[in-house]
């Protein structure tokens, strides 16, 4: 079985127009040093790293790091229905974590590992767990086939693999 490379988070949209009418500039709130595609929530106007289901409802995905200054305008793609998100689906810390054919739909939490892509540069990932639970498993698909794999997506029994998932939409902020 192989094993997938761990990579922060994709934003996936269906194509690029519907990137184009998602995608905002926005007012980030002072210090923020989220790095490449993360989850964020609006906090008195301004968007900031989202933490956890407890701590507010998903505004929107960052489309690059935040600035960690005052006065910063960041770009997003707002967290609506139809924007699903590809990473890494990971045990507690980051740890290995093999793929079971039963793992399809279901709802799991997202979570944030300091070393994730190595050295000090931390990354999000799916965390096998429904404590916080803030994605549904969509589809055992990736950006990022592995050249040495004979299929071109995940299947079960390969480690750490990269997989599609979708905001709840009971966390989503724009939702009515």
């Amino acid at each position: 079985m192989a094993t997938w490379p761990k990579q922060g988070l994709n934003i996936v949209v269906h194509d690029d127009n519907m990137l184009a009418v998602l995608s905002r500039e926005v007012d980030e709130a002072a210090s923020q040093v989220w790095k490449g595609v993360s989850p964020l929530k609006l906090s008195s106007g301004l968007y900031a790293e989202w933490v956890s289901t407890a701590d507010g409802e998903l505004a929107a995905w960052s489309k690059e790091d935040g600035h960690n200054a005052t006065g910063k305008r960041c770009s997003v793609v707002l967290a609506l229905p139809g924007v699903e998100i590809e990473g890494n689906f990971l045990g507690a810390a980051a740890a290995t974590n093999v793929l079971a054919a039963t793992d399809y739909g279901l709802n799991r939490d997202l979570a944030v590992s300091a070393p994730l892509i190595g050295g000090a540069t931390r990354g999000w990932y799916i965390l096998d767990s429904a404590v916080a639970a803030a994605v549904r498993i969509t589809e055992f698909a990736t950006n990022f086939p592995l050249p040495e794999s004979q299929n071109d997506r995940p299947i079960a029994g390969d480690s750490d693999v990269r997989l599609r998932a979708h905001p709840l939409i009971s966390i989503l902020h724009w939702y009515d």
